[in-house]
Parts: C-alpha cells; structure tokens; sequence
C-alpha cells in the first residue's frame, strides 16, 4: 500500500513533493482566515482600530470606504455608522438598528 493509500501522504507525483495530511489541513487553515474579512464587530461598518484604541465607523459610498469617526463606544460607533447612512441613502438605507 502506497503513503497516499494508508493516508501517510498526499503526492504530488508531477512535482516530485510529498506533503503528510496534517500540513496540508494547516495550509488550507491559514488560506481560509487569510480570506475572511476582520471582522471585529457584531455592527456593520465598525471595527477595532488596535492603533488608536478606539471604535471605527465607516461607510461604502461609490466603491468609496468614508470614515465617519471613532467612538470610545462600540454602539455609538454604530448609531454615527447608522445616522450617516440614513442621511446619505434615506430610506433604502441599510441599518444596524432599524429606523431612528
């Protein structure tokens, strides 16, 4: 029985590599977080910013990100996220709180 069968090894037989299983759950571990947004808040358009130590508000205007302000306070963060978007979009705006 070859390393491929008995699961010992993953060939890749074209390249000459010989890779063991759990490298591979590693690589395919590291390239799914490296694709995830950071998410850092339960809020749209609020993140941590670790430099500063503060809330960030942002919103996506015309494949433009707009920085509203940082805020001490996550949810104020989101309620200055919210009234921004009010004001640009009205009432197709997409909200975190529902309507103000």
């Amino acid at each position: 029985m070859s390393t491929l069968q008995s699961g010992t090894a993953i060939s890749g037989a074209c390249l000459g590599l010989s890779v063991r299983p759990e490298e591979m759950l590693s690589v395919i571990h590291h390239r799914r977080k490296t694709n995830l947004p950071n998410k850092t808040s339960k809020f749209k358009g609020v993140s941590w910013d670790s430099h500063r130590g503060r809330w960030r508000a942002v919103i996506q205007v015309a494949r433009k990100q707009i920085t509203i302000g940082r805020f001490d306070d996550e949810i104020d963060a989101a309620r200055a996220r919210d009234q921004k978007a009010i004001e640009i979009f009205g009432q197709f705006a997409d909200l975190n709180f529902g309507v103000a």
